[in-house]
């Protein structure tokens, strides 16, 4: 008898804040100049099926001059929602986009994922000016017709210029010259002697990958004749 003494203690276990939840997301490779694109996001969670908690999610980004900020489209408490982003026209390079889902919670409350965005540079076609058509007489040349030349990515003392004409009777080839230097060209066109005709002129801009032409047509006329003999009657008035 008298064989046992018991004593009572009280276990107390604390909530503990439950990190929210977010799908990690793909990296993405784009081109330059792309447009809009949608990031679809998906398992946003509170973490815990007994927290019931507003989940805000938001969106940045380590290079904004190439991809902003990003918008985000999310209403709590759903599972899913998406970011939008459309890269800075004419620029590539790479950044890293990161969202993050905040459950408001004191403690251990964001979740956070990041995905590269690389965008790939694509080749701008060069670009030439137009030039006006041009009427010259039988045994003439032009004179040196100005044009000029641009590109993106090359420098325009490193494009090429190629010429042709539709009527070779009229206008060979040799017969089309270019001059000037960097952006600022000239083309002189000399047609064949003794003929007369219309043929158009092709100038055409090669950057090595992508090419622009500019044309235009040369006419050339007979010479008017000369006027006959004449003779003055009177000087008066």
């Amino acid at each position: 008898s008298n064989n046992i003494v018991s004593r009572t203690f009280t276990v107390t276990v604390n909530p503990v804040n439950q990190a929210p939840t977010l799908t990690a997301l793909a990296n993405v490779t784009i081109s330059e100049n792309a447009g809009l694109q949608t990031i679809n996001l998906s398992g946003i969670s509170s973490g815990a099926a007994n927290e019931s908690q507003t989940l805000a999610v938001t969106a940045s980004s380590s290079n904004p001059g190439l991809i902003p900020t990003p918008a985000v489209s999310y209403t709590s408490p759903s599972t899913t929602g998406s970011i939008n982003f459309t890269p800075v026209a004419s620029s590539y390079g790479s950044a890293t986009v990161t969202v993050t889902v905040n459950d408001g919670g004191a403690s251990n409350n964001v979740v956070s994922r990041s995905f590269n965005v690389t965008v790939n540079q694509v080749n701008q076609p060069p670009t030439i000016s137009s030039i006006a058509n041009r009427v010259i007489a039988m045994g003439s040349a032009t004179p040196p017709i100005p044009f000029t030349i641009a590109d993106a990515e090359t420098p325009a003392a490193s494009l090429v210029l190629y010429r042709s004409s539709d009527n070779p009777t009229l206008v060979q080839t040799a017969g089309i010259v270019f001059g000037g230097s960097n952006g600022n060209r000239t083309v002189t066109v000399t047609p064949q002697p003794g003929q007369i005709g219309v043929a158009n002129i092709t100038v055409t801009v090669s950057d090595g990958t992508s090419t622009a032409q500019s044309v235009f047509q040369l006419s050339v006329r007979q010479r008017p004749a000369a006027p006959g003999s004449f003779a003055i009657t009177s000087t008066g008035p």
